[in-house]
């Protein structure tokens, strides 16, 4: 903001309003603070739901490869049985195992770049919360400075009347 310099002809409505104008900048300033800080914790929230969901697939992953492991043991009895109806059929399930551990990967991966992309945001609106609290800081000190001034100039002002 620019620096205004006070000189005697300002009236104590100018000075109330001038007052009423830094205190709604510093309201503005609050609610955009406070804008990213729900966008934060927004973020953390799914981020949070993500990692349950990466976690989640990481054991079903895991539980169908021990499935598929159990078929490829199966599959070996069945062989020594000569059983070629009982082959095929766990064969197909072998597949089918096959691909949804393929589909897991993919979903597993495809949430793992989501965790990063919200990481990496998480990170900017930290940089933007931290910019925005400095802002308000900065604005606290122009108007504890101008008030300051103010009251210099009233005091002066004060001696020269008397």
């Amino acid at each position: 903001m620019k620096r205004v310099d006070v000189c005697p002809m300002t009236t104590p409505e100018y000075n109330g309003w001038w007052s009423r104008r830094w205190q709604q900048e510093i309201q503005e300033e609050n609610a955009k603070a406070d804008h990213w800080e729900r966008k934060f914790q927004e973020m953390q929230m799914r981020n949070e739901a993500l990692e349950r969901s990466l976690a989640e697939s990481q054991k079903e992953k895991c539980r169908l490869k021990a499935r598929v492991v159990e078929l490829g043991r199966s599959l070996h009895h069945n062989r020594s049985h000569n059983s070629a109806i009982e082959l095929q059929s766990s064969l197909n399930k072998i597949e089918e195992m096959k691909g949804n551990i393929k589909k897991l990967e993919s979903v597993l991966q495809n949430c793992e770049l989501r965790i990063e992309l919200l990481e990496a945001r998480e990170g900017h609106w930290k940089v933007e919360l931290h910019h925005s609290h400095d802002q308000v800081k900065n604005k606290d000190y122009l108007m504890y400075e101008s008030i300051v001034q103010i009251r210099e100039v009233a005091d002066h002002l004060q001696t020269l009347a008397v």
